[in-house]
């Protein structure tokens, strides 16, 4: 008897780790038959240990209909855990068939009235959800709240991620930093990571540098892949800490290895701009490739670039283009204006206004000034869209208000010229000044004109010749033919 229960307890510990394999040895071939006749003689909760044993194939070949059906017998007879396990097969299709989450809503319930804390959280989800019934999110988020009060973390890490971002209940920093806490308590990774960005942040909890390091450190040993990348971001910035590469790219390598993409990112851009280590465009080229299979906008970007420059590999402008593309698909608004540009230009993709016109739209929707100002030309000129002053207008002021330089000038031109608007020269002085403060050379050019002519502004020929000299020094050839006439005379 003391064998059997020795070895029905390893069975035990085996199923719990979910590293069984199967056993031909006789104390274990004992025990599958000891357990085998307790489960054929009602024994409720030897029925569910069959059914794990059936499940997994440990002295026979997998059996999951005989698996299934002495769960059935077991949750019937009132087991918890078999009743979650039946409501979990019902919900995960294992069956089969489509998803039934009316009939896992049923075991589930039964499970949740015996406080089987991980069934009241699935039935949880499934009210908020309106899986296999109505939906009611307040009577969902009662059994969220109370799995968690059960002690199940993912409960407890959903509902403070609720709490925190004022998910479909009222936003409550406290309660959120509470239940974060309480999952971290049990090790719950994301639990972990999440503390160290609202320390960091400064979210819902006063900023603590050293609360945040040592939050992600402990995400870390638990596996969290970000937690490295965030933590060495704090490193290669000097956020909170004292600024330290070699550490920040020893923790970017442990991120990787985990599987981060952003990780692997980082790396491949510490290569390719050599940060702490020899620049090697190919090194950084691999892990952009790993790092873009990964599905990382950030990687696409820079292949498309490395791939445009021939940085590495081959130049070609259609591969760099179709980075480019699918990094925007992804999310990347940084290269909204980059596939714009491309099918305005034709490089690496036939011409097409009209696609140039709906990729510059969408970063103009973004707010992004560039955008705005490339919006307002094809307006001005009917290029993908139909000709539209107004709307032309509109969108240069924008831009300009945006402190983008190229609208700023063009602004001042609209107004000087006085072809397209009433002329205006306080607005054309103003915004040319705008764009030569932030080195537009043609407008450092008109700046000197007004100065030197003395138009809207007093007569000053110093100034014009400031004005000039700055534009000639970037080529500007009109201001160079104009300071030379200015020496003569």
């Amino acid at each position: 008897m003391a064998t059997f229960f020795l070895s029905l307890t390893t069975l035990f510990l085996c199923l719990l780790s979910h590293d069984c394999v199967a056993s031909k040895e006789p104390e274990f071939i004992n025990v599958y038959e000891t357990v085998s006749k307790l489960a054929n003689n009602g024994e409720p909760k030897y029925q569910l240990l069959l059914s794990e044993i059936l499940d997994l194939g440990l002295f026979a070949s997998r059996d999951r209909d005989k698996s299934i059906f002495w769960l059935k017998e077991s949750a019937t007879a009132g087991i918890a855990e078999a009743q979650f396990r039946l409501g979990h097969w019902f919900e995960s299709a294992e069956n089969g068939k489509s998803r039934d989450y009316k009939n896992a809503n049923f075991w589930y319930e039964k499970a949740a009235i015996q406080g089987h804390s991980r069934a009241t959280y699935y039935l949880g989800i499934n009210y908020v959800g309106g899986l296999g019934r109505d939906e009611d999110v307040a009577k969902g988020l009662e059994f969220y709240e109370r799995a968690a009060e059960l002690g199940y973390p993912a409960a407890q890490f959903s509902l403070a991620y609720r709490f925190l971002g004022g998910d479909q209940i009222a936003q409550d920093y406290d309660q959120a930093m509470f239940w974060y806490k309480r999952a971290a308590n049990q090790n719950h990774g994301h639990a972990h990571y999440n503390l160290g960005n609202a320390y960091k942040n400064g979210a819902c909890v006063k900023q603590d540098y050293d609360m945040a390091i040592k939050w992600y450190e402990s995400a870390g040993s638990l596996g969290s892949a970000k937690s490295f990348h965030n933590l060495a971001r704090m490193y290669l910035y000097g956020t909170g800490v004292e600024k330290d590469i070699n550490v920040a790219l020893s923790l970017f390598r442990e991120g990787a290895h985990l599987g981060d993409a952003s990780s692997i990112y980082m790396i491949g851009k510490f290569y390719r701009d050599g940060i702490g280590v020899e620049k090697d465009y190919c090194l950084a080229a691999q892990r952009f490739a790993r790092a873009a299979k990964q599905e990382s906008e950030l990687a696409m970007e820079a292949l498309g670039k490395m791939r445009s420059n021939g940085l590495c590999v081959a130049k070609n402008q259609h591969l760099a283009f179709q980075y480019y593309l699918e990094s925007a698909k992804r999310g990347n608004t940084r290269v909204l204006n980059t596939v714009a540009a491309r099918y305005f230009n034709g490089a690496g993709v036939d011409r097409d206004y009209r696609k140039a016109f709906d990729w510059y739209f969408r970063s103009a929707e973004a707010d992004n000034p560039e955008a705005k100002y490339r919006l307002s030309r094809l307006y001005m000129k009917g290029l993908g869209t139909p000709k539209n002053m107004g709307k032309s207008f509109q969108l240069l002021e924008e831009s300009a208000d945006l402190n983008y330089e190229w609208a700023q000038y063009t602004l001042g031109w609209y107004y000087y010229d006085g072809q397209y608007i009433n002329q205006n020269l306080r607005l054309a002085f103003e915004n040319f000044r705008k764009a030569a403060q932030s080195g537009v050379s043609k407008a450092q050019f008109y700046l000197g004109k007004f100065y030197q002519e003395g138009i809207y502004v007093q007569k000053d020929l110093d100034s014009a010749m400031e004005w000039y000299a700055l534009a000639a020094d970037q080529g500007h050839e009109s201001s160079r033919k104009a300071l030379r006439r200015m020496h003569k005379d």
